[in-house]
């Protein structure tokens, strides 16, 4: 489960934040949720839905609350927990398998 940095902008990350593109773009080889929010300024609420199509997960837009951290001032954050615990159903069901 991420909230992802679109580190192939220069628009949206920092040249030492860079260093990690390329951004890999196939699917992962397991569940994965991407959770983003409209205003993040790490990345595109639309290139976070790329990214979700190329990796083959469940995508979450949860509104303007900026980058998903303890700045963004979620505290307990009941949303994501529920994501959480739907990823931990889906990753042990694709684990019995």
């Amino acid at each position: 489960m991420v909230a992802p940095c679109d580190v192939d902008s220069e628009e949206h990350t920092s040249s030492e934040t860079r260093v990690f593109a390329p951004l890999p773009m196939v699917p992962m080889p397991f569940p994965t949720t991407v959770i983003t929010s409209t205003n993040d300024p790490y990345v595109d609420v639309h290139r976070a839905q790329v990214f979700a199509t190329a990796w083959g997960a469940d995508f979450v837009n949860i509104g303007a609350h900026g980058h998903i951290n303890a700045d963004s001032h979620l505290e307990n954050w009941d949303e994501g927990w529920e994501a959480l615990q739907e990823l931990t159903k889906t990753s042990s069901r694709a684990s019995r398998a």
